[in-house]
């Protein structure tokens, strides 16, 4: 599995040539292209998401859900409040901390793999409970520094390490694992399938996997899942000419609730359910060992 942080970014003027090149879409022309590239280049966030190759690390994935989205404007007012995506996201992030905190208990070991900030267990209201491990897992060095910063505010002392998932070797020792995003950037339908024979093995006997996927678009192979009188068409066709045709981000693998299923069925797993955002365009997916 690459380290997304090492995957080569576009620079604005070379998204500028792109859109000349390619021309006029049949939903958006050039012009249109060259003034979202502008709009990109003129804040932080959209700055991060060209140099990254429209990937996301811990950094901005925590800030895109846990920011005041306030006060912004055009592009980035669409990306903190309008985009399809992101709207998913915090949705996501929210029944995952439901899930995560009504599954507390003393004595238990709870890991997130990838941890970015680790937000996910950090934030929950541990109160109830004294005697628990809070484990992190993450191939980004920065995303293990910045959830140090954090453990740090919510007075919490979680074991981080600077790991690639598919190289943890643990047996039966996690109660619960969470594990949000990593397998949007796997292609190969095997290579995912070996994530979740890790993670089975890891958890113990009884253990729970909290994941999440995302579903194919209209127009895909499969039956549409999406709900589209809950998305903005609007907001769809700016988030497919970014996303998709400017910044060709390496997450857009996408999977049925079906395949899903299928696939956590076929590493083990059993008592699988999902739980939907409001479009179900980012299912959570919980199964037992």
């Amino acid at each position: 599995m690459p380290n997304i942080t090492q995957l080569k970014g576009w620079k604005a003027e070379e998204l500028r040539e792109k859109a000349r090149k390619k021309g006029d879409l049949p939903y958006a022309t050039v012009e249109r292209q060259l003034q979202l590239v502008d709009e990109l280049d003129s804040f932080e966030f959209g700055r991060f998401l060209m140099s990254s190759h429209g990937a996301l690390n811990g950094y901005w994935t925590h800030h895109l859900i846990a920011d005041d989205s306030s006060g912004y404007t055009g592009l980035q007012d669409y990306f903190y409040n309008r985009a399809p995506l992101v709207k998913a996201t915090r949705q996501r992030f929210g029944i995952f901390k439901n899930i995560l905190q009504s599954e507390l208990r003393d004595g238990a070991t709870f890991a997130s793999i990838p941890c970015g900030l680790m937000a996910d267990l950090l934030e929950l209201d541990f109160t109830s409970i004294s005697n628990y491990r809070l484990i992190g897992i993450d191939i980004d060095p920065i995303s293990i520094q910045e959830a140090q910063k954090l453990a740090k505010k919510t007075k919490l002392s979680p074991i981080l390490h600077e790991q690639d998932a598919w190289n943890i070797a643990s047996h039966e020792e996690f109660d619960l694992i969470a594990s949000h995003g990593l397998n949007f950037y796997v292609k190969s339908e095997e290579h995912a399938m070996r994530l979740y024979q890790i993670f089975f093995k890891a958890l113990k006997k009884g253990g729970l996997l909290v994941t999440s996927f995302m579903t194919p678009p209209p127009g895909a192979s499969h039956r549409n899942e999406w709900k589209m009188e809950k998305l903005s068409l609007e907001d769809l066709l700016i988030q497919k000419i970014i996303v998709v045709d400017l910044l060709e981000a390496p997450w857009q693998n996408f999977y049925s609730s079906d395949q899903m299923k299928a696939q956590l069925a076929r590493a083990g797993f059993n008592d699988i359910q999902i739980l939907y955002d409001d479009a179900h365009l980012m299912p959570t997916i919980c199964a037992r060992k």
